[in-house]
């Protein structure tokens, strides 16, 4: 499931040291897809400082 809405309220809530137990979260049946770039090896031991290139008409 997917968050409705925005996680701003909650992490502000976490940066202040308070509880989100109050926090207004809602969640939707949708699903949702996340795509990561990461370097060869990961998440195991991975170069570092690697520039990642994405080609102009992926854009």
């Amino acid at each position: 499931p997917a968050l409705k809405g925005s996680l701003i309220e909650p992490f502000v809530r976490i940066a202040r040291g308070e509880s989100i137990e109050e926090a207004e979260l809602a969640w939707n049946q949708k699903m949702a897809v996340c795509t990561v770039l990461a370097s060869n090896g990961y998440p195991g031991p991975y170069d570092k400082g690697k520039v990642v290139e994405i080609a102009p008409e992926l854009t």
